[in-house]
């Protein structure tokens, strides 16, 4: 059944034409496979953004954050700043959207009942990271691209999703990113005693970069700092990067630190050290071979 996705992936890849932007690129939309905790086959939406002339590059996976219309979400564009940044440096660049948003629809799993008193921090990560576990595997099988050595990344929800990720400790993922990464439902102690639990069970993971704005709204730095403490402390790897202030409001400091206009400018600099350092990125700024 995979192997029937992939061709079907790869026609409609080879087909695409290329777009005009900063960095040229062929764009494929994704039918993602995955089993859930049921044991029932389901499809993640995805997309796909791979640099004009790229032979194989290694791919970044960058997962979106909780939308106030989850069933209404879109998902960030080839030609948006973010997969501009890594396309630019040899990157291709995935984005799906996790079950229960967008054009994947159905059941928000990571979020069945809101924010109520039932909220289960642990639960809803790692719900959101067997999404991320599934289009690794998938985007491992694509033909066009490095099967390793992959980025994996995310934004708010998406962060916290990628954090929990690193539990399951897989080999393919070589960096992991979290942009402004949390939940906050209710008590904010039961956000840092889960990132206790999941950095206790991150042990044998890879190093992360974590990276908050200094206006974010949601994690400014008295609650993104025990975040990553709690985390770090429990076993978990990763290094704060705390940004300056980016926008002109704490909302605007959480909601558009990763796709925001100039936002690049702060996340840039730590975010190519920190790839070079993972060996994904060499000393010439291009996506390592």
């Amino acid at each position: 059944m995979i192997r029937h996705w992939v061709l079907a992936l790869l026609a409609a890849f080879l087909a695409a034409p290329a777009a005009a932007a900063e960095t040229a690129f062929q764009e494929a939309a994704l039918a993602i496979p995955m089993i859930n905790g049921n044991g029932n086959k389901l499809e993640l939406a995805g997309r796909i953004c791979v640099p004009q002339g790229a032979m194989k590059p290694r791919v970044v996976l960058h997962n979106h954050g909780r939308a106030r219309n989850p069933h209404q979400a879109v998902m960030l564009g080839c030609d948006g700043q973010l997969a501009q940044w890594y396309m630019a440096r040899g990157f291709a660049v995935a984005f799906m959207q996790r079950r229960g948003y967008g054009a994947t629809g159905g059941r928000l799993v990571e979020d069945p009942a809101g924010c109520g008193g039932q909220f289960n921090y642990v639960r809803a990560a790692l719900e959101s990271g067997r999404d991320i576990a599934a289009t690794v595997a998938f985007l491992s099988v694509l033909p066009y691209l490095r099967s390793d050595g992959m980025v994996v990344q995310g934004h708010s929800a998406g962060g916290l999703a990628t954090i929990a990720f690193g539990a399951f400790n897989d080999s393919r993922a070589a960096a992991l990113v979290n942009f402004a990464g949390g939940r906050r439902c209710g008590d904010v102690n039961e956000a840092w005693a889960a990132a206790g639990a999941i950095g206790e069970a991150s042990k044998a993971s890879v190093p992360m970069l974590w990276m908050y704005a200094a206006n974010d709204y949601w994690w400014p730095p008295d609650y993104a700092l025990p975040l990553h403490r709690a985390y770090t402390s429990a076993g978990g790897k990763a290094t704060y990067v705390g940004l300056p202030a980016y926008g002109n409001s704490m909302m605007i400091g959480h909601s558009d630190i990763v796709s925001g206009e100039g936002a690049s400018n702060l996340w840039g600099p730590p975010l190519e050290a920190y790839l070079k350092e993972r060996g994904v990125m060499g000393a010439d700024g291009k996506a390592a071979p």
